[in-house]
């Protein structure tokens, strides 16, 4: 009898260790980094923004107008914390965008284990952008207990044309490690 309660003792104390520490990892990821360096300016829509957050899909035409044709999965980035003032105004003029809504962010479409997206900037001209595997796989495993930060720069507004399937409003996104 002596032996079971001192195994449940120690099961129980292992458990409360492995507890606290998860709770504490949850609370504290990533730190390191700098949320205040931003310099994002939502008019131009340039510059960069940090954001810490997680993934959800959503099911979109891939030809505008068109309801019953085929649909693809588009992925969304859940903004849960940023510095940012400028991003925030951001999001709260383009609420109700296809790729932008009050707390999220369009990332691009996800198909064959990678997230690809189409981005229009004055910067860097109409270009195609995919995340490499193991990134896409980081931000696809993300849920709100087990969120990700981002370096998300944008590269200015240009004007007068119509979005890609895939868009987004980012040219670059970076998985901070």
């Amino acid at each position: 009898m002596l032996f079971i309660k001192k195994y449940f003792t120690y099961l129980l104390l292992s458990l409360l260790i492995i507890v606290l520490s998860s709770y504490y990892v949850l609370n504290n990821v990533n730190n390191k980094y700098d949320f205040s360096n931003n310099t994002f300016q939502h008019v131009e829509i340039k510059g960069n923004a940090y954001v810490k957050g997680y993934v959800y899909t959503i099911q979109l035409n891939k030809e505008i107008g068109v309801l019953d044709g085929e649909k693809y999965d588009y992925v969304m980035f859940k903004i849960v914390d940023t510095k940012s003032d400028e991003l925030k105004k951001f999001l709260n003029d383009y609420n109700d965008n296809s790729f932008v809504s009050a707390d999220s962010i369009g990332l691009g479409c996800y198909k064959n284990g990678n997230i690809k997206y189409s981005n229009n900037s004055a910067e860097f001209g109409e270009k195609e952008y995919a995340l490499s595997k193991k990134d896409s796989k980081l931000l696809m495993n993300s849920f709100k207990r087990k969120p990700v930060i981002l370096n998300l720069y944008f590269g200015g507004r240009t004007l007068g044309k119509c979005a890609q399937t895939c868009y987004s409003y980012i040219s670059n996104i970076e998985v901070m490690k």
